[in-house]
C-alpha cells in the first residue's frame, strides 16, 4: 500500500500518511490526499507496541508532493481468524519477526505493517475496512466521516439551547397519530399513554411505507430479521474468576449470554455460582490448572508454560471434570475480572516483559482468549487497573489482544450511573473478533457524580467512555432509602436467614429487586464485640456521623475492663489521614452507599458501615442490594464468605447495561448481513 513520510515539526518522528489519491490543481501544483498513520508508541499502547506496527487514523489532509521526504513500505495485513488458525498464524508471525530482525541487522529500511484503525476519540482499535482505503478514486472514507459528523452537529445546533422549551414530534416525544389506512394525521387520543422504551430503537421506515393491512402470509423481512436476531441462541460463555456470578447474572438478564462454564478458585463462591446458575458447569479450581488440563485434553500441552504444580494438578483432575471442559470452537464469549496473581501462561506472551508487571492472573486470562479465540472477550477490573504500574499492565493487555487480531475498546464506567446505589468505578476492556462489531458503551441512565473516569492516551489527550451526568440523565441517583428502606429491623449479629418482609416496597428499586420473593433471605449481620457495639450505640443517628462524634470518655465492659470510647489510635493520626473520615460512620438515608467491600467493619478501609437508624453493621442482604443483586440471589458459606462474595462481584445492573450493548452489536451485524 502506498505510504509516505512527511516532516512534522511538532513531532519527534516524520509523519506517516497513507496516500488515498493524487490530483493536480489548475495552477499545476501536484497534490496528494493522505490519511495519517500513527506509530504504536504514539498511541495509548506507548512502549508496549511493536515498533513495526502502525495504525490508520481518521485524520486526513492535502499535501504538496514536494513535502514528501520518501516513500515507505506498509503491508496492510489481514490474518485468517479463528482458533483453528492459531498455530499457523503463530508460525507466520515468528517467520515475519525473524525476517524483520535480519533486515534490521543489515541496516535495511523498516517494513511496516498495519491491521487496525486507531480511533482515540472513541477509545478503540477497529478492524480495517479494506474496501475503503487506498483506492485512488478521489474518495476518502475519513472525509466522509467528517462530513457526517458535521451534519450531526448541524442538526444539534438546529435544536437551540437546552434551557429553551421546544415541542417537536420527531425529536422528543410523539404528539400525533398517523392512520395509514386513511392517510390522516390527528391529535393523539388521551387514552393512549406514553411510556419510555427500555430497548433499542428500530428503524421503522420500511413498515411506514406500507399502507393498510398486510396480506395473509406476508412477512416483513426487517421484522423477521430483528426477531431472529433477538431470539437467536445466546452466546455460549465461559466466566473466569466467576466469583458468585454478578457479571454472569447481569449479562444473562440482558439476554445476550448463557454462562455455560465457570471457573472459580474459592469453594464458597463457586457454590454460590452453582446455586444461582444451575445449568452451568462450575470448575472450582485455579484457572491455570484448568487451562493446562484443557490444552492437555486437546493435545496442545507443549504450547503451555506452567509450573510443575499446575501440571500435576491438571493431570489429577477427575475424568468427568475433564470431559466437561469446553473445547476450542465451543466458546463464543469469555468474560471475567482477574486478580493480579498466578503462575502460568501461554508461549505467545513475552515472559520477561510480563514479569515486570507481576500480573500473572491477567496473563492467564489472556491465554484463554489466545487459545479459544472467542467472538467476544470482556475484562473487568478496578479503576486503578489503567494506572497501576504506571499503566504498563493496561497497555500490555491492549497490545496482547491486538496482537491476537482482536478489535479492542477500553473505558472506565461508574456503576452508580447505571442503577446501582453506590459509587463503584470499574475499568473494562472489550475485544471483538474482526468479523464482529465492537459493542458501544452504554449511556448513563442515572445522575451520579463520577470524577476520575478519564484515561490518559498521551501527554495531551484523554478519553472518557461515558458522558458526564452533571447536566442531567433520565433518572436521579438511587439512595440508601430507595435501596433498603423497606427491610425489617434486625439487631447486632442477626442470624435468622429467612424473614418476612413486613411491608410493601416503597420504591421502584425495591419492587424490582424483590421480584416474586415472598420471604427475605440473608438479612443477617456480622456480630460486633461489646466495645464496638457500645461505640455504635453512641454514634448519633444523623447523616455524616462517625467516630468524631463519640464523647471523650471511658466505658466499663461486662468483663470489668475499662476502655476508651474513642479508639486510641484515631485522634493521634487523624491529621495524616483526612481525620479518618467515615470510620464508625452511619449511612445517610438520602445519600449513596460507599464502594462495597469484602469485609464491612467500622475500622476497615470503608468504615461507613452502620445502618442509618439501627445499631449494627449492614446486613448481607443490604450489601447485596447495594450491588444490585436481586433478593432471590443466594450466597454461600459463613457471613464473612457471603460479604466477600458480594464485595468482589460486578454489580449485575452494570453488567446488564454492558450486555444490552453487546446484544445491540450482534443484532446490528445480523441485520446488516
Amino acid at each position: 500500500m502506498g505510504a509516505v513520510l512527511v516532516q512534522d515539526d511538532d513531532d519527534d518522528f516524520p509523519a506517516i500518511y497513507l496516500v488515498e489519491y493524487m490530483f493536480e490543481k489548475l495552477d499545476g501544483s501536484k497534490i496528494f490526499h493522505g490519511r495519517m498513520m500513527q506509530r504504536g508508541c504514539q498511541t495509548v499502547l506507548g512502549n508496549t507496541a511493536n515498533e513495526r506496527e502502525i495504525f490508520l487514523t481518521n485524520e486526513c489532509m492535502d499535501f504538496q508532493l514536494e513535502e514528501v521526504m520518501q516513500t515507505i513500505h506498509v503491508d496492510i495485513r489481514s490474518m485468517p481468524w479463528g482458533h483453528q488458525h492459531r498455530k499457523e498464524n503463530a508460525v507466520a508471525d515468528k517467520i515475519d519477526r525473524a525476517r524483520a530482525e535480519e533486515r534490521k541487522k543489515k541496516g535495511l529500511p523498516t517494513e511496516y505493517y498495519c491491521k487496525s484503525l486507531y480511533w482515540p476519540e472513541r477509545g478503540a482499535f477497529f478492524a480495517l475496512s479494506y474496501g475503503s482505503i487506498g483506492l485512488g478514486s478521489g474518495s476518502c472514507h475519513a472525509c466522509k466521516l467528517k462530513e457526517a459528523d458535521g451534519d450531526r452537529e448541524k442538526k444539534k445546533s438546529d435544536l437551540g439551547p437546552q434551557d429553551v422549551p421546544l415541542i417537536s414530534d420527531h425529536v422528543f416525544f410523539c404528539e400525533y397519530l398517523y392512520d395509514p389506512s386513511k392517510g390522516s394525521i390527528k391529535q393523539l387520543p388521551s387514552h393512549i399513554k406514553l411510556r419510555y422504551s427500555t430497548g433499542r430503537l428500530n428503524d421503522d421506515s420500511t413498515s411506514r411505507k406500507k399502507k393498510g393491512k398486510c396480506k395473509e402470509g406476508e412477512i416483513d423481512s426487517e421484522s423477521a430479521k430483528m426477531k431472529e436476531a433477538s431470539e437467536g441462541n445466546r452466546l455460549s460463555t465461559l466466566d473466569i474468576f466467576a466469583g458468585c456470578g454478578g457479571l454472569s447474572e447481569g449479562l444473562e438478564q440482558s439476554g445476550v449470554s448463557f454462562a455455560k462454564w465457570a471457573i472459580e478458585y474459592e469453594e464458597a463462591a463457586g457454590d454460590a455460582f452453582k446455586l444461582n446458575h444451575p445449568g452451568s458447569l462450575v470448575f472450582v479450581n485455579n484457572c491455570n490448572v484448568i487451562l493446562r488440563a484443557i490444552m492437555q485434553k486437546c493435545g496442545d500441552a507443549d504450547d503451555c508454560i506452567s509450573t510443575a504444580e499446575a501440571a500435576e494438578l491438571a493431570a489429577s483432575l477427575d475424568q468427568t471434570e475433564v470431559d466437561n471442559l469446553p473445547l476450542p470452537g465451543q466458546v463464543d464469549f469469555i468474560n471475567g475480572g482477574p486478580p493480579c496473581q498466578g503462575f502460568s501462561g501461554m508461549n505467545r506472551f513475552n515472559q520477561s516483559t510480563w514479569s515486570k508487571v507481576q500480573c500473572e492472573m491477567i496473563l492467564a486470562f489472556l491465554s484463554f482468549a489466545e487459545y479459544y479465540r472467542p467472538k467476544f472477550f470482556l475484562l473487568e477490573n478496578v479503576r486503578n487497573f489503567v494506572s497501576f504500574n504506571q499503566g504498563q499492565t493496561f497497555r500490555l493487555t491492549l497490545a496482547s489482544l491486538l496482537e491476537m487480531g482482536y478489535q479492542v475498546r477500553f473505558g472506565i464506567l461508574e456503576a452508580g450511573a447505571y442503577g446501582v446505589p453506590q459509587s463503584r468505578k470499574r475499568a473494562f476492556i472489550w475485544a471483538a473478533s474482526p468479523e464482529e462489531l465492537l459493542p458501544e458503551w452504554p449511556e448513563p441512565m442515572h445522575v451520579f457524580a463520577a470524577p476520575e473516569l478519564k484515561i490518559s492516551l498521551s501527554k495531551s489527550l484523554q478519553y472518557s467512555a461515558a458522558r458526564s451526568t452533571t447536566r442531567g440523565a433520565p433518572f436521579r441517583s438511587l439512595t440508601v432509602r430507595d435501596t433498603i428502606g423497606d427491610l425489617p429491623p434486625v439487631s447486632n449479629g442477626a442470624s435468622n436467614t429467612s424473614l418476612e418482609y413486613q411491608g410493601e416496597p416503597i420504591s421502584w428499586f425495591q419492587k424490582k429487586i424483590r421480584g416474586s420473593m415472598d420471604w427475605l433471605i440473608d438479612h443477617i449481620s456480622k456480630e460486633m464485640n461489646e466495645l464496638n457495639l457500645i461505640r455504635c450505640q453512641r454514634i448519633p443517628k444523623r447523616p455524616g456521623a462517625d467516630w468524631r462524634d463519640l464523647p471523650d470518655e471511658k466505658v466499663k465492659l461486662s468483663t470489668g475492663q475499662v476502655a476508651d470510647l474513642i479508639p486510641w489510635c484515631l485522634p493521634n493520626t487523624a491529621k495524616r489521614h483526612n481525620q479518618w473520615k467515615g470510620l464508625f460512620g452511619r449511612l445517610d438515608w438520602e445519600g449513596n452507599f460507599p464502594t462495597s467491600i469484602t469485609d464491612p467493619q467500622p475500622m476497615g478501609k470503608v468504615g461507613m458501615c452502620f445502618h442509618p437508624e439501627q445499631d449494627r453493621i449492614v446486613t448481607v442482604r443490604e450489601c447485596a442490594r447495594s450491588q444490585g443483586f436481586p433478593d432471590s440471589y443466594k450466597f454461600s458459606g459463613t457471613v464473612l464468605h457471603k460479604h466477600r462474595q458480594i464485595g468482589n462481584a460486578v454489580p449485575p445492573p452494570l453488567a446488564y447495561a454492558l450486555g444490552r450493548k453487546l446484544k445491540e452489536a450482534i443484532e446490528s451485524k445480523s441485520l446488516s448481513s
